[in-house]
């Protein structure tokens, strides 16, 4: 695993591109470009998930660190501020932490079941390195390549179960995603018939044609007691649903912690 900075890494961030770009839209996603490069990543870490052996690229995940991005290029340079106003509560949470975003594994690489864990890894030794970042948060996208009925049931979920209440009254969508919106009547039964992950989980691959459950890295951080802040629809991107999630490192799974943020011998 490696972290560097864009100027860095020049010939290596294009890769970056066109992987990520290839990555996303085979599932549904990515930017109909040909390199999924942005304005952002200038001034983004990168950290890298590299294979020495096939000398090649098997992965990455973009970090903003927001104070240093908000101090140097205002609240316009942090990337989810395009898809979410944040008012005064949330700044004060989100100016403690690191905006991640942009996470895929290449496709060779994704039946490698240690290669989330890897990435996870990498992140862990970068908040080793800067303790005083309290907070990881971005968004995790649901494609168009779910049924509605399953972005729905997602959608429906998490707000029953996974929200931050207190965050989330200062977070406001700019594209909010009205079309996917539950009906009233079903909300009791997600809250009560529905309350275990692992449960919609099952109905998310029972109602898919390739039976696909939720996302890994949704998963990934319910595992991780993460919290939704809001929801948005992000149609430069393949139209995705876009959940926006809240790590607190002083709240997460204490054997999650052990599992990645222990001190590398």
């Amino acid at each position: 695993m490696y972290a560097a900075e864009a100027e860095q890494i020049p010939r290596l961030l294009h890769e970056i591109g066109l992987q990520r770009e290839n990555t996303f839209r085979a599932v549904g996603e990515g930017t109909g470009t040909a390199c999924d490069l942005d304005r952002y990543d200038p001034h983004y870490i990168h950290l890298i998930l590299w294979d020495p052996a096939a000398r090649c690229l098997a992965g990455a995940y973009r970090i903003g660190r927001t104070d240093f991005i908000i101090r140097n290029k205002g609240l316009d340079g942090l990337y989810n501020a395009q898809f979410f106003h944040f008012g005064k509560p949330a700044m004060g949470v989100i100016s403690k932490g690191l905006e991640m975003g942009r996470a895929f594994i290449t496709r060779p690489y994704q039946r490698q079941a240690g290669s989330l864990d890897t990435l996870w890894q990498g992140i862990a030794r970068y908040l080793l390195k800067h303790p005083e970042y309290r907070y990881l948060y971005g968004t995790v996208s649901i494609s168009q390549d779910y049924t509605d009925y399953s972005r729905r049931l997602i959608l429906g979920w998490l707000r029953a179960h996974c929200m931050n209440a207190g965050l989330a009254r200062s977070v406001r969508a700019n594209f909010p995603p009205v079309k996917l919106a539950m009906r009233a009547e079903d909300m009791p039964l997600l809250r009560t018939g529905l309350e275990d992950a692992r449960l919609l989980n099952m109905m998310v691959v029972e109602a898919e044609p390739d039976r696909k459950g939720i996302p890994v890295l949704l998963r990934q951080y319910l595992r991780l007691n993460g919290k939704m802040l809001s929801f948005g629809i992000d149609e430069g991107f393949g139209g995705v649903l876009d959940c926006l999630v809240l790590l607190d490192l002083e709240s997460t799974a204490e054997r999650f912690l052990k599992r990645y943020m222990e001190t590398p011998s």
